[in-house]
């Protein structure tokens, strides 16, 4: 049976969230999307192609995925919620996972950036979000568990990511994604997504990922 759109975003990009009530289906492309690489103080908000997990030089690269949900209708429940990353090519590592948590309120209000890995001035190492004199609560990079994001899983996909080519990462999702988003459905608002590899490998195991902008 097709369900009636409730809600539905032209032209999806790299990312997207979908949600499915008992009556309708409806498609969230990010708002603002980028990514940190642990070790540089530049933007890469308006790079095509985000580098996402873990890289023998650059460390941990975060990824950061805005969306603004959508007060439900009166009377419409969420069942479901699927969260769906594009890769543009070819990345790294035979068996890649990628975890996805809420980013830390404090620092919901990151700013994406226009740059292709262009320097911040007055930004430390990997830190940009807020403004240019900003650190992150945790660490560089904003990988610090409980502080710069919340330590709740919400979805994983793992996979080769040396051989996946073009295509859609469509995550696991758990029942902690279903519940933040209706949370955030019931008055409308945003969701921040940190999306990356917790767990350090030393080794070049990434994605990549197509941004908003691609």
């Amino acid at each position: 049976m097709k369900l009636k759109p409730l809600i539905i975003f032209a032209g999806l990009l790299g990312a997207s969230i979908t949600a499915a009530s008992a009556a309708s289906i409806f498609t969230l492309s990010p708002t603002a999307d980028t990514y940190l690489r642990n070790n540089e103080n530049q933007s890469y908000g308006g790079t095509t192609s985000i580098l996402a997990g873990s890289h023998s030089t650059l460390n941990g690269l975060t990824n950061l995925f805005r969306f603004a949900i959508p007060t439900a209708p009166i009377g419409e429940t969420l069942q479901s919620v699927t969260l769906t990353l594009t890769s543009t090519g070819n990345g790294s590592g035979s068996s890649v996972t990628l975890n996805v948590f809420e980013l830390a309120a404090y620092a919901s209000g990151w700013v994406e950036g226009t740059s292709d890995g262009g320097v911040v001035n007055g930004v430390t190492s990997g830190r940009y979000f807020l403004n240019p004199a900003t650190d992150w609560n945790g660490s560089i990079g904003a990988r610090t568990a409980g502080t710069d994001y919340v330590d709740t899983s919400l979805a994983s996909f793992t996979g080769n990511a040396s051989t996946i080519g073009t295509g859609s990462l469509g995550f696991t999702s758990t029942a902690a994604l279903l519940s933040r988003v209706d949370a955030i459905d019931n008055a409308g608002g945003a969701l921040n997504l940190w999306v990356g590899t917790p767990t350090l490998t030393g080794a070049n195991d990434f994605f990549r990922i197509a941004s908003r902008e691609t």
